[in-house]
């Protein structure tokens, strides 16, 4: 599992070099592997928030929100979750139009 992380992590990286934003559809269509979504969305979360940083190993227990951060990190961290969500939801209003 930590193998699939790396590398939906490796593909977000791949896709930001290329000019593109990461997104579950683009992962999804460059995987040569099938990758389950849920991993795929926490996944880019994760990579979303520290774009720059790889992952490293991951404890059993997952979480979705940053341990021991100072007030800025986890301010930045929320507003890049904001903008993930925030397309997110303009994707599927655009897409019932």
């Amino acid at each position: 599992m930590r193998d699939n992380r790396q590398y939906i992590a490796t593909l977000c990286q791949k896709l930001q070099d290329e000019g593109l934003r990461p997104s579950v559809g683009l992962i999804k269509a460059r995987a040569d592997r099938p990758l389950a979504i849920p991993e795929v969305i926490q996944t880019l979360k994760r990579w979303m928030s520290a774009p720059d940083q790889t992952l490293h190993a991951e404890s059993s227990d997952v979480s979705d929100t940053p341990v021991e951060l100072s007030l800025e990190a986890r301010v930045t961290y929320l507003e890049k979750q904001i903008n993930f969500l925030t397309q997110q939801l303009a994707s599927i209003i655009d897409n019932r139009s």
